[in-house]
């Protein structure tokens, strides 16, 4: 009996301390994020906020080329960082492409070919309407998307186009200049398209 509660002392002792070290892990993953996010943020002159909850540590706003724009790490489900930007464009139904594994949700549409083969390879491309996919994922875009620099190992990337929001999310939390204006980028191209 002595030796059941022993055990199981010791069992909820790992737990105690294994989540200490878990939180002041991540709490510094955040203050770094914080920190070397909001150092860009002044650079380029940004608003900068501190986010509400744990999991995204920021939220950096601005303007670029005429489009404004929502910059933010998340760490839920490995960390990302985020591009969000609103089209004035007429909306469009739900369309996702990603390279490397996929969030929630993202598989409930139908897989549906661009026509370009090569892209095909590469993106997992799902909607529900295939003329959304046409207007989404015209040849810029698709050209920006490939061109975008990701590691060999982890790589990530996700364009979501729901509406009027546009999504462009990558694996990793690092301020990496040639990510972010590759994210810019592809906004850019797909706001044009959609514009006619």
């Amino acid at each position: 009996m002595e030796v059941i509660a022993l055990v199981v002392l010791y069992v909820i002792g790992i737990f105690l301390v294994s989540g200490f070290f878990l939180t002041v892990s991540a709490d510094r993953v955040r203050a770094r994020l914080v920190q070397t996010w909001g150092a860009y943020a002044a650079r380029n002159r940004h608003a900068f906020t501190k986010g509400q909850t744990p999991e995204r540590a920021f939220r950096i706003q601005g303007a670029r080329d005429g489009q404004e724009f929502l910059l933010e790490t998340d760490t839920r489900g490995g960390l990302v960082t985020r591009l969000v930007a609103q089209t004035s464009s007429p909306p469009v139904s739900r369309v996702v492409a990603t390279v490397g594994r996929a969030r929630d949700g993202d598989s409930k549409g139908l897989k549906v070919p661009t026509g370009d083969p090569h892209f095909d390879r590469v993106f997992d491309v799902r909607a529900f309407d295939t003329h959304a996919v046409e207007v989404v994922l015209r040849s810029n875009v698709r050209m920006a998307l490939q061109r975008f620099p990701l590691p060999m190992v982890g790589a990530r990337l996700r364009l979501v186009v729901d509406g009027e929001e546009v999504i462009v999310e990558w694996a990793g939390g690092e301020v990496d200049p040639m990510q972010i204006e590759a994210a810019h980028t592809v906004v850019r191209e797909l706001c044009r398209d959609r514009s006619g």
